[in-house]
């Protein structure tokens, strides 16, 4: 699944925009993070039904000051976590870019 999500987003990427991931030795990472013009998107994604971010996904959030994060997850809906975090399905990737 993990691939998978990731190829949707890089297939979905709004002009201009270039893909990354970020991820440091003590354990802070993101699995995509998406840089268009001055937003910063993340992502994290998770095999979990009841995703639980880690501190180091928080952590980086933090770090890059990213204008949106999602948590990409096998829910059937989506819903916030914090201020400007959502866990969102994982059909809802792409789309989240277009927004």
């Amino acid at each position: 699944m993990g691939s998978f999500c990731v190829e949707q987003i890089h297939a979905q990427l709004p002009e201009g925009a270039s893909p990354g991931f970020y991820r440091t030795t003590a354990g802070t990472e993101l699995d995509v993070l998406v840089t268009a013009g001055r937003r910063r998107i993340g992502f994290d994604i998770q095999f979990s039904q009841a995703p639980k971010p880690t501190r180091g996904f928080w952590q980086a959030i933090d770090d890059l000051k990213t204008t949106q994060a999602y948590v990409v997850a096998p829910v059937e809906r989506r819903y916030p976590l914090a201020k400007n975090v959502e866990v969102i399905p994982i059909g809802d990737g792409p789309a989240v870019l277009a927004a």
